[in-house]
């Protein structure tokens, strides 16, 4: 009886061996999984991290350059998608203005053509009038599949003939509406200014922001004036410059 006793107390030890070792290669399964898995995130997050600190970051520079633009004198302006320059104040030194260009190049990339944006600033007066796509600045966002440009303003609109058959869609002269235009050459700022980015690194995701004008330093609204066909093309979402 005795010698029964000893092998079930040995049989026993052997089956809970084998269920500790077995719940020791689940666990260790599961650390190594989960290890893995937080290693691939992180990458993931770091990888993420640094395209849209990339795009935060031009925001922020295209931000304070908007907030810094000088309107008087003869100091002209373009914001349009293919083509953005206008003059700042320079914080660094007291009564000096720079004019601040941001050039779009493009090239190909994995997924077709792409475009850098590259900032190029030059004190003021400039000495020799260049070409500024042949001058090098500081590349501030890559591969940008879109960059789209857009204002917002507010526009008198243009006088139609009134129409009963529609549903009282009709304009009267000196009717003011806050409109989005995707240029603007005026002399004056608009109310905000729209910028919307998708990169090829990221498809699926378009980073967009309204930058509103700084209201410290433009006390008046601007206002423009459309012609018909300007406003036709607008309703129709058709406008080309």
């Amino acid at each position: 009886m005795k010698k029964n006793k000893k092998n079930k107390i040995k049989a026993f030890t052997l089956i809970e061996l084998i269920l500790t070792v077995s719940i020791f290669v689940v666990v260790a399964s599961a650390l190594y999984n989960f290890f893995y898995t937080g290693k691939k995130v992180y990458k993931r997050l770091e990888e993420f991290g640094k395209k849209n600190s990339e795009a935060n970051n031009f925001y922020w520079i295209f931000k304070r350059d908007i907030s810094n633009i000088v309107l008087w004198n003869n100091y002209t302006m373009a914001l349009k998608a293919g083509e953005i320059y206008f003059h700042v104040l320079d914080n660094t030194s007291l009564g000096k203005v720079k004019r601040i260009d941001y050039v779009l190049r493009e090239r190909y990339f994995e997924s077709g053509k792409v475009k850098d944006v590259e900032r190029i600033e030059r004190t003021l007066p400039i000495q020799k009038e260049v070409n500024v796509k042949a001058l090098q600045g500081v590349v501030l966002l890559k591969n940008c599949k879109t960059f789209n440009f857009k204002v917002l303003a507010k526009a008198l609109l243009p006088e139609q003939e009134t129409d009963e058959d529609k549903d009282e869609e009709v304009l009267k002269k000196d009717v003011q509406k806050v409109i989005e235009l995707p240029e603007w050459e005026e002399k004056s700022f608009p109310l905000a200014v729209k910028l919307e980015i998708e990169q090829a690194e990221k498809p699926l995701e378009i980073f967009y922001e309204w930058f509103p004008r700084y209201q410290y330093e433009f006390p008046k609204d601007p206002m423009i004036k459309l012609s018909v066909e300007q406003f036709e093309k607008i309703k129709r979402g058709s406008y080309e410059s």
